[in-house]
Order: structure tokens, then sequence, then C-alpha cells
């Protein structure tokens, strides 16, 4: 049983309120940054403005939110993985459209693919007769499976080179290669039967990749390895992206499900999870993502940077909004168990116990264990393992909210556990559809200005607030448009 999904998602990136249908029109925006970047600027805005948009967006300001990502994401490597179902998809056209546009802008990508030939043949053998049966597929022998595959290999090629062009007139030449960069060696006797050509990653030719990355080139890796002595196996593609990510220390693994990630027992998209309950939730249904998922967030104990995201390849510009936007439209896994949740009535003591230090400095303004709990409805909690180590509040007023009590535990300031409360607290604002937020501060000024937030006077609060704005603490009013 999944847990009730978490209110939000930060992938360690800069919060930023972009709501936005999957089929928005913006989102082509996005799309056109090749033209942006070859001076058709004005002409890509206005195809914009005349677009019927179903919401009132200034496609500039929604660039220019967008563009924190654009630079976070730059010479960052991401492996994506499509497998049997992404590649019989109605929509990986589009799909690879947007991986092209990745490219683009600076992403540095290597894709693994699965094949469509799995949908109704399992290869085995050469030797073997081709007219065995198993698990009510047919047989195919290796040599013409491998034929196969080579020939989907191809196709994203000529796939990804016709999206170069066709993204925008003025495009650069995007060059896709692959290569034998897998060692593999064969499964072997499982269960008393013999695996045949299915077999497992051994090495990874990092060398080789991180080369062809650096020469601005879109690595394509097909699920077959070769082995020292000559022999063709047939690889798990949903694995070997784990497994490439994991040697290559890739900074994301996207995985595509037909569905907006991981579902709850409502049938919700739950937005984040820590790595072992969606390993628990993908184990024995997804074994070959799980496995991946694991390879990249064990890896290192270290790259708490680390995130993989199961996206959508059934819905048009999933892939986009996934990055690009605040709220995601996939499920987010990460390295921890930390997971941001609504606060219950047994956490006020917690709570209590986090915003105190800051209260005895000065940095907070008093409350007691009472006007927590009037107001419990207000706050959030990061939940680590059990342990509440984070805490924020979001009090409404109209349009507009007052971000409060917004404390991390002194053990893990290091981490981003400020810029997850604070991000939940924007998205939550989203949702209630309110304009602004605003927060009062007296130490932290520079922290919230890094984020978004403007500098301001009390000429900005609501009324109620401004009727007990206290003088004596003289606190900084900031605040930030949604």
């Amino acid at each position: 049983m999944l847990a009730q999904a978490p209110i939000h998602r930060v992938d360690g990136q800069p919060a930023s309120p972009l709501p936005i249908a999957l089929n928005h029109p913006a989102l082509s925006l996005i799309r056109a940054n090749e033209a942006y970047t070859s001076g058709a600027y004005s002409e890509m805005i206005q195809s914009l403005r005349v677009l019927n948009m179903a919401e009132a967006i200034d496609p500039i300001l929604w660039f220019r939110r967008a563009s924190p990502y654009i630079y976070l994401h730059r010479q960052k490597t991401f492996v994506l993985c499509l497998d049997d179902q992404a590649m019989s998809s109605d929509n990986v056209s589009n799909v690879l459209r947007d991986i092209t546009l990745l490219h683009s802008l600076g992403v540095r990508i290597i894709l693994v693919h699965g094949s469509c030939a799995l949908d109704d043949a399992a290869p085995t053998d050469s030797k073997k007769s081709t007219d065995s049966k198993s698990a009510g597929s047919k047989r195919v022998p290796i040599k013409a499976w491998v034929s196969e595959v080579g020939g989907e290999t191809h196709q994203l090629i000529a796939e990804l080179s016709a999206n170069a062009h066709h993204s925008s007139p003025f495009y650069s030449d995007l060059v896709a290669c692959t290569g034998n960069f897998i060692r593999a060696q064969p499964i072997g006797v499982m269960n008393g039967e013999d695996q045949g050509p299915l077999g497992k990653t051994r090495k990874v030719n990092t060398s080789a990749i991180t080369a062809l990355l650096d020469d601005d080139m879109l690595v394509i890796v097909p699920p077959i390895g070769y082995s020292l002595t000559g022999e063709t196996f047939v690889l798990d593609c949903k694995a070997l992206a784990g497994q490439v990510a994991e040697a290559l220390s890739a900074d994301k693994l996207i995985y595509f499900l037909p569905t907006h990630g991981i579902q709850d027992e409502n049938s919700q998209r739950v937005s984040e999870l820590p790595k072992a309950q969606a390993i628990r939730s993908l184990s024995s249904s997804n074994a070959g993502m799980a496995s991946g998922i694991d390879a990249l967030l064990t890896s290192d104990l270290d790259a708490q940077s680390r995130r993989c995201h199961l996206v959508s390849h059934t819905h048009d510009g999933a892939l986009l909004e996934e990055l690009f936007t605040l709220t995601g439209s996939g499920t987010i896994i990460t390295p921890g168990s930390a997971l941001i949740r609504p606060a219950r009535l047994d956490d006020v003591d917690a709570i209590r116990a986090l915003v105190e230090p800051l209260e005895q400095s000065g940095a907070l303004i008093p409350r007691s264990i009472n006007a927590i709990e009037q107001h419990l409805e207000d706050y959030i909690v990061l939940d680590l393992d059990g342990a509440l180590i984070g805490c924020g509040a979001l009090h409404a007023f109209e349009d507009t909210a007052e971000i409060a009590s917004l404390a991390t535990h002194p053990g893990h300031r290091d981490q981003d556990y400020g810029e997850r409360i604070l991000g939940a607290l924007l998205h939550k604002a989203a949702q209630q559809a309110l304009r602004s937020v605003f927060v009062l501060t007296t130490q932290t000024e520079h922290w919230f200005l890094e984020r978004g937030f403007m500098r301001s006077d009390q000429s900005a609060l609501p009324l109620a607030k401004r009727a007990t704005y206290d003088d004596r603490r003289n606190s900084k009013v900031l605040v930030r448009q949604l």
C-alpha cells in the first residue's frame, strides 16, 4: 500500500510556480528555443500570442521563469529509457522531439531503448528451433532479433535527425551515434532452465560514451551486449539504463510509463517518493526498473543531487513539464527517505521543538502550542523515517498568503530541505489560486531574495496583517508573485 501522495516535490531546483497543462501551447515556447538562439525570438513570441491559450499566461514571463531550470540542466548527464511499450507508443515521435530539444538546451543525453520485437517474440539461441513456445511468445533466432533491434536503433537516429530539422527552421545539426558500449555475459541457468542468449551487463565503456558526449553527440545504447568470446546477448533495457546511469554518475535517470508516474491506492499521481518506497512498489511488477533505480541512487551515498523520474510516454509534453515546471508531470524518486506531508495533531510537539530555537534567537515570532493547533491545517512537515526534521506554514489572506514558521533541524541544515519546504508552500499557494506570497523576516532576507522574493514594505501586506505588524521587530517585508 502506497502512502498518500506528498503535496509537492522539488528536484533540487529553484522553486518556481509554473502551473501548466500538458498540452498547453506555451510548451512550444520551450520547444522553440533553437529559434530563440538563432534570432527568431520575436517571431516565436508572436506565434504564441495568436494561439488560443486556455489560460492567460504571458509567454515571455513563462520563459523567464523556466530559465532557472534550463540553466540547471545545462551540461548535466541524463539517461533516458524508452522501453518496449514506449517504443510502440503512438506518441513516441513527440517524445523524441522533446529529447532532441533537451539536447539543443545543452543536456548530455544517453538514450537506452527497448524493442518493439519483444511485444510478440522472445529471442532464442539460433541453434534451437524457432517454433518453440515460451510464455505464449514465439521464439526467433538471436541473429534475427539483433537485426530487428539494429533496425530500430537506426530508425531512432533517423527520427532524431528529422526532429532536429522540424523543431525550428533555424536548427543545428544533431549527431546521434551508437556502438558496442556494453560488455555482457550470459545469465546462465535459472531454476534449472538455460536462459540462452539472455544476458546481463558486465561492463559499460564509460570512456567511449563520455568522449562522444564531450563532442556534443547524443548517444544511443541498444539492449544488446557483447562478450569477450564474441557472443551476443539480449539485455533488459530498464536494468541496463540504471547500470549505464550508475557507471556514468548520471544526474538523472528517466523512465517512461503509460501513466503519469506511480499511482496511489486512489489512482492519483504520487509526485515524489523515497527510493526504498518506490522500489517496493515497482519490484513485483517492474523488476528491471526497480533494479535500475536502485543502481543509480545507491551507487554513491553522497550523490544526493541524483534523481530518477517516471514520466508518461503517452501524453504529449510530459517530459518537458516534468523537467521545466514546479509541479512536474510524473513521479520523482529521491535517494533519501524524507517526505513532505500535511501536519497532524501528533506533530505539534515536534513542530514546537523545531521553531523554538529560532524564536529564542529572534528569527521567528513565538507561537504557542495552542496557536499551532488552531492553525494546524496551514502546516506541512518534512518527515525523515518518522522523525520530523523540518516544517513550514502558509497562512492565507484573501488573494495572498504569509509563509511562516519555516524551520529545519540544525543537524540537517546543510541539505536542501529548507528549499524543499519552501517549494511545497509555494505549490500549495498556487493550488489555492493565490496571486502572491509574502514573508516577514529579520535574519534571512538574502535567503529569500535568492529564491525569487522581492523587497517591499508594509503597504504590500493585507490589512489584517498590517494591523498586527510589530514595529519593534522591524521585520523586512518580502513578496513573491505567483
